[in-house]
């Protein structure tokens, strides 16, 4: 088992070494790859243009705090358009990485680790950019420049408060400098607080003014990034939904959970391609931080920008949206649920408007003591309607299959005489084949 670790590790080292020599020796441009170039090129053409609008530079960016800028907005829009770059970048190397022979991560530990690594990136920038959209989706209702400086001051008082708290709880002591700069800080902010409605303040883990110095607390003055992102559902477009994975547990939780580390990492379910699997999410949420970098400094003329406008605009995203999470299905419905079938008996809408359906196995059942279940829209799919039944019948009865009389006395049936005729006869349908037809529809 060795000797094939190291013997494979040795094939892949001798095959970058000739690519690398052979370049050297002959460079040669690299071959077009709109999955790569796509992301990569419009992403650090974007944030350049973009850039150029902000009235910051890298050595006042360096040395002037942010809170202290005339122009606070321009601050965060620089900080947010270095995550785009900083992607990019990753990308680039990403994609100088893997010239080379697929990585499949069964094929020895070594490949796996490999592969967990490149993941592990991935979900980081993932995470690092989808905090980046929530916070300028919030700012689009607060895109004034005192709420920028407001979150600025906030943000170093706490960095401030932690840094105390860390000398209070393993060294026994508090700094006195810190001690008084949190007291300076804390001036500041009420000196912009009268500027600003502090009942719009989404940062805000408590919407009230700033209390007494002493009576801070790490963590307790920032909100969460789960509230934000609540708050910034409802105001979010289809493609950014649908780059959330439509809730918090969804990319976000996802990647925050492969970037912590956890015992039981499951790295069974890795799959040849899952080191490049991110890039197309990726290159759109650079997309959409970039579009909304745009917005907050007022949809000025920037080519590049107006173009990812437009591209955004012009997806399909609202249709995928809508099949992920609200699917057109009503109670009385026969379903696919995970696979199973099932009679939709109830619809719950929550909030977000996501619908979820209650539905009652008529066949097999994932649990034997499990007769009815709740799933996402997402998971449910329409096979059978009492709609298309009646369609059929009609259907049957023009072209002479189905005696007129009988079609009328099935349609003047009420919904509950007709709705067990419909169960017991789909019921049959699905052992008498439609089960296997199902089946092999989904495995191919």
């Amino acid at each position: 088992m060795v000797l094939n670790e190291l013997r494979s590790r040795l094939t892949k080292g001798v095959w970058r070494l000739r690519r690398a020599l052979a370049n050297r020796i002959e460079p040669r441009e690299a071959k077009p790859d709109p999955k790569w170039d796509i992301p990569i090129d419009l992403s650090l053409k974007g944030a350049s243009a973009l850039r150029t609008l902000l009235a910051v530079d890298e050595d006042s960016y360096l040395t002037v705090a942010g809170q202290s800028w005339g122009d606070p907005r321009a601050y965060v829009l620089y900080t947010a358009l270095d995550e785009v770059k900083k992607t990019a970048m990753y990308l680039v190397r990403l994609r100088d990485l893997l010239q080379g022979p697929e990585l499949v991560p069964s094929e020895d530990r070594i490949t796996r680790l490999l592969v967990t690594h490149l993941a592990e990136e991935q979900h980081a920038r993932i995470r690092r950019l989808l905090e980046v959209l929530v916070l300028l989706i919030l700012f689009d209702d607060t895109n004034d420049q005192e709420y920028y400086r407001h979150l600025l001051l906030l943000e170093e008082l706490d960095d401030m408060v932690s840094a105390n708290a860390d000398l209070k709880e393993f060294y026994g002591v508090r700094s006195a400098n810190i001690d008084e700069s949190i007291e300076h800080q804390v001036e500041w902010i009420r000196q912009v607080e009268p500027k600003i409605d502090i009942s719009r303040c989404w940062y805000l883990a408590v919407r009230a003014p700033i209390g007494d110095p002493t009576s801070l607390r790490p963590g307790r003055t920032l909100s969460s990034i789960r509230s934000r992102v609540r708050a910034a559902m409802p105001a979010m477009t289809a493609g950014e939904k649908l780059l959330f994975g439509y809730s918090y547990g969804g990319m976000y939780g996802h990647a925050s959970e492969a970037v912590h580390y956890s015992v039981n990492r499951r790295d069974f379910r890795l799959r040849p391609g899952e080191e490049i699997s991110a890039v197309g999410s990726l290159g759109l949420l650079n997309f959409h931080v970039l579009d909304r970098c745009h917005r907050l400094l007022g949809m000025p003329e920037v080519p590049v920008a107006t173009q990812l406008n437009d591209v955004l605009k012009r997806s399909h995203a609202g249709r995928l949206l809508h099949l992920a999470t609200v699917r057109d299905i009503s109670v009385g419905d026969f379903v696919l649920a995970y696979g199973d079938l099932a009679e939709v008996i109830e619809v719950e809408e929550s909030r977000y408007a996501y619908r979820s359906y209650r539905v009652r196995y008529i066949a097999e059942k994932p649990k034997p003591t499990i007769q009815e279940d709740w799933f996402p829209a997402r998971y449910v799919q329409c096979l059978y309607t009492k709609e298309q039944f009646l369609q059929g019948m009609e259907r049957l009865v023009q072209v002479g299959k189905l005696p007129p009389d009988i079609a009328a006395k099935m349609g003047s049936l009420s919904p509950a005489e007709l709705q067990p005729l419909l169960r017991e006869s789909i019921a049959t349908a699905w052992k008498l084949g439609l089960r296997d037809w199902v089946h092999r529809g989904k495995s191919s």
